[in-house]
This record gives C-alpha cells, sequence and structure tokens, in this order.
C-alpha cells in the first residue's frame, strides 16, 4: 500500500511538471513514476550496510571487466593491424599517404604552373585553395580583380544546352549533330551575349565555332602551356591530411575538354583537320597533366576527358577525314596511356587517404559524429567510448581488401 501511495503521489507530480499534449503526459508521468519509485527503492536498499557493501563490489568487479574489455580490444587492433602491414611492408607494399606523392618539379617546366592556371584558381576559388596551393592569402579586393580564364562551358549553364547534344557516342557508332547546338546558340542570342553568333545563317559547324571563338584566348594560352613537359599540380601542401586535399582543377580540366571536344567536332565538319589533330592533342595533354595524381577521383575524371577526346577522333575515322600521318600522331599519343597501371596508384592513393582519416578519427573523436551530421550536438563522451582497437581494425579490413583484391 505505500508504495502504491508512494507511485501516485509521484505520477501526480509528474504529470503537474509535465506540458505537452494530454496522451504524452501522461506516459510521461508513468514513466516518471516507475524511475522515481525505483529510485527510491534502490536507495532504501543501499541504506543496508551489507547491501551496500555487495553492491560497491559488484560494480568494482564490472568496471574491472570494462577496463579488460577495452585493455584488449586495444591491444588487438593494434596488434593485428601492425602485424599486417609488417608482413605486407616486407613484401614492398607502402600504406602511407607520402609514397604516392609525386616528385616536385621546377615551376618553369611545369605546365600547372603556368600563369593561366595560377590566375584562374586564385579567381574561381576562395582563400582556403589560394593558401593551400600558393601559401596566399588575397584580400577581397584583390580577388574581385581576377578573371577566371578557365572558366569555360560549352552552354550557358550545367542544366541548358540541347537535351540531345550527347547523341553523338562513339561507343554507339553515332555521329554528333551539331544543328541542335547551332540552334541553341542562336535562341541564346536573343537573350544574352554570352556566345558571339553571326547575323546571318550559316552552317551549323560554322556557328559552333563562332560562338566557342569566345575561348579561343584561353585555350591558344593552355596550348602554349601545354609544351613544358612536366605536369603537378600543388596539392601536397597538406600531406599530413590528404583526406583534406582540394582539387578545383578536375572541374575546369573536364570542361575545357568538353569545349575542345564539341570544338573539334565543329572543325572536323568544317573540314579542318589539322586543327581537330590540335584541340585532341590538347585535350589528351589535359588528360595527361593529372596521371600522376593519387586520387581515385582524378583518374575518373582522365576516363571521362578521354571518352569526349575519342568522339571526334570516331567521327574523322567514320567519315575518312584523317591522313595517314595525323592518325600515326593520334596513335602515339593513345599508346601512352595505361589505366590499370593508374589504377593501383589511384588505389594506393586512395589507400593512404583513408589510412589517414582513420588515424585521425581515432585522435579526434568527435569528427566520427560530425562527418556524419554537421550539426550534431552528441557529447564528446559518447564518441571516446568506442575503443580505439576498433580503428585499427577498421584500418586492418578496408587496407587488406585493397592489397589482396583490388591491386591484384
Amino acid at each position: 500500500m505505500l508504495w502504491f501511495i508512494l507511485f501516485f503521489v509521484v505520477f501526480l507530480f509528474g504529470l503537474a511538471v509535465v506540458s505537452t499534449n494530454p496522451p504524452f503526459a501522461w506516459l510521461f508521468a508513468i514513466g516518471f513514476a516507475l524511475a522515481g519509485v525505483v529510485l527510491i527503492a534502490i536507495i532504501r536498499w543501499l541504506c543496508c550496510r551489507r547491501n551496500c557493501k555487495r553492491f560497491l563490489f559488484d560494480v568494482a568487479c564490472f568496471a574491472t571487466l570494462i577496463a579488460l574489455f577495452y585493455v584488449e580490444e586495444n591491444w588487438r587492433g593494434k596488434h593485428n593491424w601492425e602485424k599486417f602491414k609488417r608482413e605486407w611492408e616486407a613484401k614492398g607494399e607502402h600504406f602511407d599517404f607520402a609514397s604516392v606523392v609525386p616528385p616536385a618539379v621546377p615551376d618553369d617546366q611545369n605546365f600547372a604552373m603556368a600563369p593561366i592556371w595560377i590566375e584562374s584558381i586564385e579567381a574561381g576559388y576562395g582563400s582556403n585553395v589560394t593558401w593551400q596551393w600558393y601559401g596566399k592569402k588575397l584580400t577581397a579586393q584583390e580577388h574581385a580583380k581576377l578573371v577566371n580564364r578557365l572558366h569555360m562551358s560549352v552552354a550557358e549553364n550545367d542544366s541548358s544546352g540541347p537535351t540531345n547534344r550527347r547523341s553523338g557516342n562513339w561507343q554507339k557508332a553515332t555521329l554528333t549533330d551539331l544543328t541542335p547546338w547551332q540552334n541553341y546558340y542562336r535562341m541564346l542570342a536573343t537573350k544574352t551575349n554570352l556566345f558571339p553568333i553571326a547575323p546571318q545563317l550559316q552552317s551549323p559547324a560554322q556557328d559552333v565555332l563562332l560562338a566557342l571563338g569566345r575561348y579561343d584566348s584561353p585555350i591558344e594560352e593552355l596550348r602554349q602551356a601545354s609544351r613544358l613537359p612536366c605536369s603537378r599540380f600543388p596539392l601536397y601542401s597538406n600531406a599530413d591530411h590528404p583526406f583534406d586535399t582540394l582539387l578545383p582543377h578536375l572541374s575546369a580540366l573536364k570542361t575545357g575538354t568538353q569545349v575542345l571536344g564539341l570544338r573539334a567536332v565543329a572543325e572536323l565538319q568544317n573540314d579542318e583537320s589539322d586543327k581537330v589533330l590540335a584541340d585532341e592533342k590538347l585535350s589528351l595533354r589535359l588528360a595527361e597533366a593529372i596521371h600522376t595524381e593519387p586520387f581515385l577521383i582524378s583518374h575518373l575524371v582522365r576516363i571521362a576527358i578521354l571518352q569526349i577526346t575519342l568522339q571526334p577522333i570516331y567521327e574523322g575515322l567514320a567519315e575518312h577525314k584523317w591522313s595517314e600521318a595525323q592518325l600515326g600522331e593520334l596513335d602515339s599519343e593513345l599508346v601512352k596511356l595505361d589505366f590499370l597501371a593508374d589504377f593501383k596508384l589511384a588505389m594506393r592513393g586512395e589507400m593512404g587517404c583513408r589510412d589517414g582519416a582513420i588515424d585521425y578519427l581515432r585522435r579526434n573523436r568527435r569528427e566520427v559524429f560530425n562527418m556524419m551530421d554537421q550539426n550534431n550536438n552528441t557529447p564528446v563522451f559518447i564518441s571516446s567510448l568506442i575503443p580505439g582497437g576498433w580503428f585499427y581494425q577498421n584500418q586492418l579490413c578496408c587496407d587488406r581488401m585493397t592489397v589482396e583484391f583490388y591491386l591484384p
């Protein structure tokens, strides 16, 4: 009877303090009353010296078991990882990101350090990029004066352009129809002067070439820079945290290739095969400019660039517009590509980035939750409950998959 009265009193108190919908208020009050009665019962039970001693002994045993669990898991995880690492290092494998960073090259021989690249990166991206890449802190006034000359696009924006602008596909043996592009640029000229257009209707190829003529100057500057023997974009100033590496150049390379690809098709249809060859060689140079980068996304962009570049080559073959000498030049460029070897570089780079990220998370537990939710307010102590050995075990599982399956 006493316990029932106590439960009822606590229940009424819980009902009085909660301010919510009636069903939830009743549920909260019942839960509050149950918790209160159980807490009072525990306190009453602990008031007995014998019970108190037994409780403290049980708590000490439980704490010891938890401590032993953490010691064992931390030792097991680190031991297994280090054993795996030693075995594979003995076979010549490397797990640190520094092992896949390409050697530096002199700026005066570096395509990626040509003025057009430096100025465009500084103009097109924020202070984070300019500081990480060039060690520069640009003021807002300095940034406003710069022009991103490599901001090239075949359309007004990514969602505009002809709906069938991808109709040409060398893998499906289809040629590019430039008429939709001609209509698009002429329609756009009624609203904006973004792309130049002739007053009188020309052939589709001529209208497309005139519209893309707005990029003649930066393309020519890129062509001059592409004659430099090396290419290393300055990505590695933050090598201790490779997972934070910024890669703004990839979008510029791909959109630039899209312009070159459409331009090359128009030049081909305009019977200017020498210009097509020059643009195709420049596109291949853009792909090769990042072939030493140890990032999977860089190699995916290279594959995308190659797909774009092969379309004019296919169309020239289909319409017999290449000379033997031109085919020889194209062959000498294409034979340099080895995507399987580059895949191994990319996967080793991904492994180095991943290991660095896991090690960083092991030392900065809050970031485990921040990765899932930027607005997460989870207390730090919850992420601190994860045994450090579990990070090593995760690292081991991921790297084993790479060295035993992906690379072979």
